[in-house]
């Protein structure tokens, strides 16, 4: 990835001026600052600084691909939520986007100092965590799933379609492919797309609700500030089933690996999280439609979860046979009590 911080840093001296109402007409002082946080792609800090008051800024460099230039579509995400959701969302921050840059494909946002909320999420979970850490967790969640159903209800795509009519079950169809080329769950793989045909075959009527999916919807994308939550990394560029973020966050709930960094994490707490999560997203509870469709997508979501685990794993010392007995131990006996409690549900 280029990265060209020079020209960047001369655009945004030279255009600074127009994103803080204040400073119309001066031109400001550019200090770089160190970034505390880790990230997948490049991030430099910048203090701006007019006169005597001084601003803050995030400049983001994110891949270009020929489909996709990741930094220039998740400026315009940001921007039509900033633009269409309430003036105040209570609970829910957002991070006010600034410019992007063409010349060198940079985005440009305001800083928000805020705290990881990944690693908090981690200690609240674990035994001894206290009765007030527990009832925070628990709100926070519930912020998780509001901040989701506003990114959808801010991008809903106005032209939906049935289940039987979308992508859910070509998409798995492929995925099956790939997992039979590594040989992977390959018992259950067959008799999941069959109950996924006679699935479709009873529900396929139902209607698909689309929008602006985040794609990768986790507490490793999350942070709080001041008592809200904000949520990074909105790259995505297509609409999608809105149920593939509730799925992609129960699915991480679930399948949470956190030692030997937290030896007293207790797992059944952190799945305890997926009612206050949908009652958040729902704010209430879900009809039987909807948990039909999440329950489908949380199945399918499985299964892209076991072969991302499995090429991850592949390419380290544990090698394609460490990896497949690694993946099946753990996704084997979870996929069947998925399915099972689908069966139950009807």
């Amino acid at each position: 990835m280029n990265v060209d911080i020079e020209r960047t840093q001369e655009l945004l001296r030279r255009r600074a001026h127009s994103y803080f109402a204040h400073a119309r007409g001066t031109e400001p002082e550019i200090t770089q600052r160190p970034f505390q946080e880790r990230s997948t792609y490049p991030l430099y800090l910048f203090d701006l600084k007019f006169g005597d008051r001084t601003e803050q800024v995030v400049v983001k460099f994110a891949p270009v691909f020929p489909e996709n230039n990741e930094g220039q579509t998740e400026f315009f995400n940001m921007r039509q939520i900033w633009r269409d959701a309430p003036s105040e969302p209570d609970g829910l921050g957002l991070v006010r986007p600034l410019d992007f840059y063409e010349e060198t494909d940079a985005l440009v946002s305001e800083f928000v100092e805020s705290t990881r909320f990944s690693p908090w999420m981690m200690k609240a979970c674990e035994f001894g965590a206290s009765f007030e850490q527990q009832a925070e967790l628990r709100r926070r969640i519930s912020l998780a799933g509001r901040w989701l159903r506003l990114l959808h209800d801010t991008t809903r795509d106005p032209d939906s379609c049935t289940l039987a009519e979308s992508t859910f079950l070509p998409r798995f169809e492929e995925l099956a492919v790939r997992l039979n080329e590594h040989g992977l769950l390959s018992r259950s793989t067959e008799q999941l797309r069959k109950f996924f045909v006679a699935a479709i075959s009873r529900h396929g009527d139902l209607r698909v609700p689309n929008a602006l999916v985040h794609g990768d919807y986790g507490p490793q994308n999350m942070a709080f500030a001041d008592g809200k939550l904000y949520v990074f990394d909105l790259q995505r560029k297509f609409s999608e089933i809105v149920f593939h973020d509730l799925a992609y966050f129960l699915v991480t709930l679930k399948t949470l690996n956190p030692y030997p960094t937290y030896p007293r994490f207790n797992r059944s707490r952190a799945v305890s999280l997926e009612s206050p999560f949908l009652e958040g997203y729902f704010s209430g509870q879900s009809t039987p439609n909807e948990q039909i469709l999440l329950d489908l997508l949380v199945l399918r979501n499985l299964y892209q979860r076991a072969l991302k685990q499995f090429q991850n794993l592949s390419e380290g010392r544990l090698g394609p046979r460490g990896a497949k007995l690694i993946v099946e131990a753990k996704y084997a006996r979870t996929l069947a009590r998925e399915q099972r409690a689908f069966a139950r549900r009807g």
